[in-house]
């Protein structure tokens, strides 16, 4: 059986690229403190749209930075 795509409810398409969609699941505490983050940042640049997704690459690759940094020491 084919499954037909509802328009009204099917997704955006992916940005081109080379960018993948990554899907987790979070505590709720977690996801909090990100949305915490993500409203500060909102906050630092006002204008801006700093949604939950882009906290969450800012806040891994700060925290892979940081990583790599500590084991080139």
């Amino acid at each position: 059986m084919v499954r037909k795509r509802n328009p009204e409810t099917a997704r955006a398409k992916p940005a081109a690229g080379n960018d993948s969609q990554l899907v987790v699941r979070l505590p709720a505490a977690l996801v909090r403190r990100v949305d915490q983050f993500a409203e500060r940042m909102r906050a630092e640049l006002p204008g801006t749209r700093f949604a939950r997704a882009e906290a969450v690459r800012v806040l891994l690759a700060r925290a892979l930075d940081q990583g790599s940094s500590r084991l080139k020491s």
